[in-house]
């Protein structure tokens, strides 16, 4: 996976250095730049093994899960297909929504880090013309639009962690309580 990080790293710096100033570098803000860079690699670095071992887990524990079910009640094979169908397509459709949910949360990231990086080696300046009350409402905005975001990118994920959840309904379960 670190030859793998290194490849793209790589690939993301040629492509960034081949990209046209007039068309992208003066109209991207560099925070934005910055932020895509950076999470791409934290991602492949530091999330593809957890990410791979959950995916071995996930597709034993699924196999485990249907072969001891259909020992115990045959029938079952008949939906599996079924609801392996469903799931497939509701996971396409859920994965294009969460592709740009987090595509909107690194938009509105950026601001954040903009603020920042001009707000630390400007405070004598800022200071000195009495903005700070601008800088913290923009910062204070920019803080909402983000969180915005994270509450309809939250609630997607549990939507379709809720709706996976009845697809595995055992009805014949008995309450505890």
């Amino acid at each position: 996976i670190l030859i793998e990080s290194r490849k793209i790293h790589d690939l993301m710096i040629n492509s960034l250095i081949g990209a046209p100033v007039s068309s992208f570098h003066e109209t991207v803000p560099k925070g934005q730049i910055f932020n895509r860079l950076s999470k791409d690699i934290e991602n492949i670095d530091n999330n593809a093994i957890n990410q791979m071992r959950l995916l071995l887990y996930c597709i034993l524990d699924f196999l485990c899960s249907i072969a001891i079910c259909a020992f115990f009640e045959p029938y079952v094979l008949f939906l599996v297909p079924f609801l392996l169908i469903f799931g497939f397509y509701w996971t396409k459709f859920n994965l294009k929504c969460l592709r740009e949910l987090y595509r909107i949360e690194g938009i509105v990231r950026s601001p954040i880090l903009n603020l920042t990086n001009e707000a630390i080696p400007g405070s004598i300046v800022i200071r000195a013309f009495k903005c700070e009350k601008n800088y913290l409402e923009r910062f204070f905005q920019s803080i909402d639009d983000y969180l915005n975001v994270r509450i309809v990118l939250n609630g997607n994920v549990n939507f379709y962690d809720l709706v996976l959840d009845f697809l595995s309904i055992d009805r014949d379960r008995k309450s505890v309580v």
